[in-house]
C-alpha cells in the first residue's frame, strides 16, 4: 500500500491524496494500474479543487501512453489553464516538439524554463527544439544567436543543473558538432567522454556510448583515418554489453568495421572487415527485422562482394594473359630472335603496366556505403523525444537523448515535487 493511499484513508476527502495516488498508479504503468489512475482522477475531476490540475496532467499521460496524442494535449492545456503559474507547460512543450509543432513548442517550453530555471527537463527539451530547428525543421526566421548556438547553450545549462544527465551531454555534443562543424568534433568527444566518467544508469550509459560512436564514425570521415573507427567499434561493444540486444549497436560496429576496411590499405584487412560488417548487419536484422537502414547496408557490402569477386577473376585473368604474353615474348626474342629489339622495348613496359593495375585495381576500387554520418545524426535528431512518457525511453532511434514530457508532480500545499517513476512507496 502507497503512502498517498494511507493518506487517502485517512483522508477520504482530500482529493490531493487521490490525485497523488492516481500518480502513483500512474507510476506502475500496467494497464490496469493505469486504468485506475484513470478512475481516481476523474474522482478527483467530479469534485474539482487544487488538485484538479495535478489530475488532467495525469491524464495527459495516461493518453500518450495509450497513443492518444489529442487527447493527452486537451489535457495538458487544461492543465496549464487552471494552474498558469505551476502547470505543465514543458510536457505541453515535448508534445508539440515530438508532433513537429516548433513555434507552438517554444513559447510553452521557455515559460517552463521561467517558472524553474533549474528544471533541466525543460531546458534539455528546448534545446531539442531549436536542434531541430538548426537542422531545418521549421522555416520560421530566428532572431539573435543561430538556433545551434542556443541549442547549446540550453543544453549547457541543463548539464550545470543536472551534471549527471546523459541526455544532456549527448544533447550539447550534437549541438557542439552541429553549431561548429567538423573543428569541433574534439570538443564534442570530450563532453561525451567526461560524461562516461560520471555515475550512469546502464540504459543512459549506453545511449551515451552510441553517441560516441556515431560521433567517432564522423570524425574517422572528416579526417580519413582508421584510428576513429577502430575506437567507434570499441564503443559500439561497450554500448552492446550495456544494452545486450539493442540492435542499434549492432548497426553502428556494422558500419564502423566496413569503414576501418575501406580506409586501410591491407586487401586482407579489407575482406575481413567486410566479413565482420555483414556478420554485425545480420545480426542488426535478427534483432529488429525492420531495420531499413541494416538491409540497405548489407545488400551493399553483398553487392560490393561481388563486384569484387568478378574483379578479382578479371584482374587475374588480366594479369595472367599479360604475364603469359610477356614471357612468351622475350623467351622468342632471346632464343628464336622473331621478336625484335624495338617490340620488346615498347610492349615490356606496358604489359608490366597492366599487371600492376590488374593487382592494385582490387585495392583502389572502393564502394562507400551512402548516407554519411551526418544523415545518421539528422536520424537520431528526429527520434530524441519521446513525447509525455513520464521517463527515459530506449526506443528504435540512434542517439536518443530527450525523453519528452517528464511529468512534475505540481507543489500542492507546501508539497515538494515528486517526478514520476520515483518511489511514491
Amino acid at each position: 500500500m502507497s503512502q498517498f493511499e494511507r493518506a487517502r484513508r485517512l483522508r477520504p476527502h482530500d482529493r490531493q491524496h487521490t490525485a497523488g495516488q492516481a500518480w502513483a498508479r500512474l507510476c506502475e504503468g500496467t494497464d490496469t494500474a493505469l486504468d485506475d489512475a484513470v478512475g481516481l482522477c476523474h474522482e478527483v475531476l467530479r469534485e474539482r479543487g487544487l488538485a484538479e490540475g495535478l489530475a488532467h496532467t495525469c491524464l495527459g499521460f495516461v493518453a500518450h501512453r495509450r497513443g492518444r496524442p489529442e487527447a493527452a494535449e486537451r489535457h495538458f492545456t487544461r492543465a496549464t489553464d487552471l494552474e498558469p503559474y505551476d502547470g505543465c507547460h514543458g510536457d505541453l512543450g515535448a508534445l508539440y516538439v515530438q508532433q513537429g509543432r516548433y513555434e507552438e513548442a517554444e513559447p510553452r517550453l521557455r515559460r517552463a524554463v521561467e517558472l524553474n530555471a533549474y528544471d533541466a527537463a525543460a531546458h534539455i527539451e528546448l534545446g531539442n527544439l531549436y536542434l531541430h530547428r538548426a537542422d531545418g525543421h521549421s522555416c520560421a526566421p530566428t532572431e539573435g544567436p543561430g538556433d545551434a548556438e542556443r541549442a547549446e547553450r540550453a543544453f549547457d545549462r541543463a548539464l550545470h543543473i543536472d551534471p549527471h544527465s546523459g541526455r544532456a551531454a549527448i544533447g550539447l555534443a550534437l549541438a557542439l558538432a552541429h553549431a561548429r562543424g567538423q573543428g569541433n568534433l574534439v570538443a564534442a568527444e570530450s563532453v561525451l567522454r567526461q560524461a562516461l566518467e560520471r555515475s550512469l544508469a546502464d540504459d543512459v550509459r549506453a545511449q551515451v556510448h552510441l553517441a560516441l560512436t556515431r560521433l567517432l564514425i564522423q570524425a574517422g570521415d572528416a579526417v580519413q583515418r582508421i584510428e576513429p573507427y577502430e575506437q567507434a567499434l570499441q564503443e559500439a561493444e561497450r554500448a552492446g554489453t550495456l544494452a545486450a540486444g539493442k540492435s542499434e549497436c549492432a548497426y553502428l560496429a556494422g558500419i564502423a568495421e566496413q569503414r576501418r576496411g575501406a580506409q586501410s590499405g591491407d586487401l586482407r584487412v579489407r575482406l575481413l572487415s567486410r566479413r565482420r560488417a555483414l556478420a554485425h548487419f545480420r545480426r542488426c536484422l535478427r534483432l529488429e527485422p525492420g531495420h531499413t537502414d541494416a538491409a540497405q547496408a548489407m545488400r551493399l557490402l553483398e553487392e560490393e562482394n561481388r563486384i569484387s569477386r568478378s574483379s578479382r577473376i578479371s584482374t587475374g585473368a588480366l594479369a595472367a594473359v599479360c604475364a603469359v604474353a610477356l614471357v612468351t615474348m622475350w623467351v622468342d626474342f632471346l632464343w628464336k630472335h622473331h621478336a625484335t629489339a624495338v617490340m620488346v622495348t615498347t610492349l615490356t613496359p606496358l604489359l608490366a603496366g597492366l599487371m600492376a593495375i590488374a593487382f592494385l585495381l582490387p585495392v583502389l576500387s572502393r564502394l562507400k556505403l551512402p548516407g554519411g554520418m551526418e544523415a545518421d545524426l539528422s536520424a537520431s535528431l528526429q527520434q530524441v523525444s519521446s513525447g509525455p512518457a513520464g521517463e527515459m525511453s530506449l526506443s528504435t532511434s540512434w542517439m536518443s537523448f530527450t525523453a519528452g514530457p517528464v511529468g512534475w508532480l505540481p507543489r500542492l500545499d507546501g508539497w515538494l515535487p515528486h517526478r514520476i517513476g520515483q518511489d511514491t512507496d
